[in-house]
């Protein structure tokens, strides 16, 4: 998986002010809503600041970017002490976002706290997430396969440790040589099944992702070496393909899970629905973390296939 900012915020926003009930009511009109991910072993990544819009509005995040605030990652010790302050500034061209300053990297199984304040109304957001260990590829198998063959792509990877539970991971391929010709023949049935072909499509099958997966959906080599087995249905276009294996936090997993109902998956009557899980104390959205491990294969169209 490669996280798409611009897809789950745009969710986020419909969700949370589209008023779907649950045990307790919430006002959610102009909550403050934060976006940020940090990676394991990775320079800190950017933050999101924006607020809830009325669901029956067309989505637009610029006008409710939230400029001006005070924001901090925090890096806590194991007392509650703060071990590393990370300040991040405001970006003057793209209102809402906001960049760390300095070049640190995220420690894997640290735990850190997002602390955000708007001076100009008093507003104060927190949310703490615990990195999921790194893990490494062991075995990336090999360079090229030749789609729909007998034997699918295979990655060997180290476990990935995350305090108190198993680890829970979700699987992306993203094409590198993205087009029409490329299309893999599922998928060239889908985008174009009557030749009537609309490029901007093709931008949502650059990054196919799999449904949440424990350690159980992987095959166990040992004790600390899983295997990945990759469907050919991760590949929709022949061509170079980035394939990543993602270790979630709780944050990123209870968020993915909740939202996955948010858009129909579950047999919830439309008043039962419950809010997403969201971890964010005085507002609403995602500030979680990953590690992840990606390699590189090239998909090959099968002798005597050519494009369509």
């Amino acid at each position: 998986m490669k996280m798409r900012p611009a897809i789950v915020v745009g969710l986020l926003l419909l969700a949370v002010s589209g008023g779907c009930d649950s045990a307790v009511s919430f006002d959610r009109d102009n909550e403050i809503v934060v976006e940020g991910y940090l990676v394991a072993n990775r320079q800190f990544g950017q933050i999101r600041l924006s607020r809830t819009q009325p669901v029956e509005n067309r989505y637009e995040y610029t006008p409710f970017a939230i400029r001006g605030a005070d924001v901090q990652v925090r890096r806590m010790g194991a007392s509650g002490e703060v071990e590393e302050a990370v300040q991040y500034s405001e970006d003057p061209d793209q209102p809402g976002l906001y960049i760390a300053e300095g070049v640190e990297s995220v420690l894997p199984l640290s735990v850190y706290e997002l602390l955000v304040s708007i001076p100009s109304t008093g507003e104060l957001v927190s949310s703490r997430t615990t990195v999921p260990g790194a893990y490494t590829i062991l075995d990336s198998g090999p360079d090229t396969v030749v789609y729909q063959s007998l034997q699918p792509p295979e990655v060997t990877v180290s476990r990935s440790v995350y305090p108190g539970r198993p680890a829970i991971f979700v699987f992306s391929t993203e094409s590198l040589d993205p087009s029409v010709e490329n299309l893999t023949p599922f998928y060239r049935d889908v985008v174009d099944p009557d030749d009537d072909f609309d490029e901007e499509e093709l931008e949502d099958y650059l990054i196919n992702e799999s449904p949440l997966l424990n350690e159980e959906g992987y095959d166990a080599i040992s004790e600390d070496v899983l295997k990945i087995k990759v469907p050919w249905l991760a590949f929709a276009f022949y061509g170079r393909n980035v394939l990543r294996s993602n270790a979630l936090d709780d944050n990123l997993y209870d968020f993915i899970r909740s939202q996955s109902v948010q858009q129909g998956g579950s047999t919830f009557a439309p008043g039962e629905i419950p809010n997403i899980i969201d971890h964010v104390d005085g507002g609403t959205g995602i500030f979680g973390s990953y590690s992840v491990v990606e390699s590189l294969v090239y998909v090959q169209r099968p002798a005597g296939l050519g494009a369509k």
